[in-house]
């Protein structure tokens, strides 16, 4: 077993769902990478995610750069997210 003073902490990055509020997290991810100059994916060692946070998360893990995400939401967000009322029978 790895000794606890010597293991090494792990990061993980987890996002929440909610449709069109993954914009929220994408523009935050947009911004480190911009203040860092590094993707992402590089700060963090496990990527996961709910429903649209799960898409951010693989596409991060791809290599996609999260202004592209956040580009690709604001442009077919709107349209992939779109609010359809609940019927009842």
């Amino acid at each position: 077993m790895a000794d606890v003073a010597t293991a090494r902490r792990r990061r993980i990055l987890a996002i929440d769902g909610g449709g069109m509020r993954g914009l929220i997290p994408a523009v935050a991810l947009a911004g480190l990478e911009r203040m860092t100059g590094r993707p992402a994916r590089e700060a963090f060692d496990f990527l996961a995610g709910t429903s649209t946070g799960a898409v951010i998360a693989g596409g991060l893990a791809a290599g996609i750069p999260a202004q592209r995400i956040v580009e690709l939401y604001r442009r077919r967000g709107p349209e992939l997210f779109r609010r359809t009322p609940v019927v009842s029978t």
